[in-house]
């Protein structure tokens, strides 16, 4: 459910995105906002070790946007839909997948700009 959400979402967001080149931010407010929700939710099953872990990798997420965004790399926009992307990749059974996003990230970014 939870990475259907994030997949309708960010569907959204891209269509949107190719239509009037920007996104709109109450809809990476409003997917930041779900995200944490669902994940609340999902701590109540699974302790508050699994808070904790969201906790911590939305610090080092907001970091990394953040200064891709100070770069002049990124918009703000592309940052705030970063870490609500972010919320949707976390499961108890995998914490590494945020950092195996922005890592994948990298290599598709780096071959777009071969190729473009």
């Amino acid at each position: 459910m939870y990475f259907l959400v994030g997949f309708v979402l960010l569907s959204i967001a891209s269509y949107i995105d190719v239509r009037t080149k920007t996104v709109p931010y109450f809809l990476s407010y409003f997917m930041i906002s779900a995200g944490v929700i669902l994940q609340s939710i999902r701590s109540i099953e699974y302790g508050i070790s699994h808070i904790i872990l969201v906790g911590i990798y939305t610090l080092i997420v907001f970091a990394f946007g953040y200064l891709r965004f100070k770069a002049g790399q990124w918009g703000g926009g592309d940052a705030v839909i970063l870490l609500g992307t972010m919320y949707y990749l976390i499961t108890p059974k995998n914490y590494l997948a945020p950092i195996e996003f922005i890592i994948l990230s990298f290599f598709c970014g780096a071959l777009y700009g071969v190729f473009y």
